[in-house]
C-alpha cells in the first residue's frame, strides 16, 4: 500500500511541475534590446517588440517605426517550449526567417537569415 502511494504522489508531482511548462507557452511580450552577438560591447544595434500573443503565435516588429522602407520590418512567429521563430519583412521587400532560442534568463539568442540580412543577436526583455 506504501509503495502505490508512494507512485501516485511521484506521478502527481511530475505532472504538476513539468506538464503545466509544455502546455503553456512562455509569455514573449515586451520590448527587446538587439546586440549583436560577439559585439555586445559595442551597444544596443536596434529594438524589437514582440506583441499580440495568442498561445504560441506572436507578432514581432521594429519597436519604433521610423518611416524608412529600408528600416522598418514586422513578422508573424511561433514559439514552442525554449525554441522558436518568426517570418519577417521589411517594407521594402526583403524577407527572412529568424530561428531563436530563449536562455534561462529570458533572453533570446537569434540568427536572422535571409535578403542579405544575415546576423546574430542577444535580446534582452527592457
Amino acid at each position: 500500500m506504501k509503495v502505490l502511494l508512494f507512485k501516485l504522489m511521484a506521478a502527481g508531482l511530475f505532472m504538476a511541475l513539468f506538464l503545466p511548462t509544455l502546455a503553456a507557452a512562455q509569455d514573449l511580450s515586451g520590448t527587446y534590446a538587439l546586440y549583436q552577438k560577439g559585439k555586445e560591447y559595442k551597444g544596443v544595434a536596434g529594438y524589437m517588440t514582440i506583441n499580440q500573443q495568442s498561445g504560441n503565435n506572436f507578432s514581432v516588429g521594429i519597436a519604433s517605426p521610423t518611416g524608412n522602407p529600408a528600416i522598418d520590418w514586422s513578422g508573424q512567429g511561433s514559439v514552442q517550449g525554449s525554441s522558436g521563430y518568426y517570418s519577417w519583412n521589411f517594407q521594402d521587400g526583403k524577407t527572412g526567417q529568424t530561428t531563436f532560442t530563449i536562455d534561462n534568463n529570458g533572453n533570446l539568442h537569434g540568427q536572422v537569415r535571409g535578403s542579405g540580412v544575415n546576423w546574430d543577436y542577444i535580446a534582452r526583455r527592457q
